[in-house]
């Protein structure tokens, strides 16, 4: 991922608060992230807006699988984090 072709486009899925896809955006390359927790989205949002990189992002706001099917999002009660687990019906 040196960036000498910059016309493809990257998926980061489960995008968390995209921290590589920022690193990588800001050399020119065009993201499409997908992250199902609000809480992380918000993030995102507000980390597009400060790295001015939002002509090459394009947020999701869904989960991604191989199969299609709704999850349930778990929160771990063991921790006092923002960590969440998913079980797939």
């Amino acid at each position: 991922m040196r960036g000498e072709d910059r016309d493809g486009i990257m998926v980061d899925v489960g995008a968390n608060v995209v921290m590589a896809t920022f690193a990588a955006a800001v050399m020119g390359l065009k993201f499409l992230a997908f992250e199902p927790v609000l809480k992380n989205l918000q993030r995102i949002c507000e980390g597009i807006y400060f790295n001015r990189v939002g002509e090459l992002v394009q947020v999701f706001e869904a989960a991604s699988s191989n199969a299609a099917g709704n999850i349930t999002f778990h929160k771990w009660q063991s921790c006092k984090c923002s960590r969440f687990h998913a079980k797939f019906r």
